[in-house]
């Protein structure tokens, strides 16, 4: 996502309970497409666990 003020974050779109929920995972391009993508895996993780990501964050 790209903000008006130049900032890009890598973000990850999930649903938890019924609702949509937006989780920001980290800075771009300070941190790689391949820590991102392992943070997804992490979040997804905790999703399967049943766990809410954006509060173990």
């Amino acid at each position: 996502m790209i903000k008006p003020t130049g900032s890009k974050y890598w973000r990850l779109k999930y649903r938890f309970q019924g609702k949509q929920k937006t989780l920001t995972l980290a800075i771009y391009p300070s941190v790689s497409f391949k820590l991102a993508r392992q943070k997804v895996a992490e979040a997804k993780q905790l999703l399967a666990e049943d766990r809410d990501p954006s509060a173990q964050k």
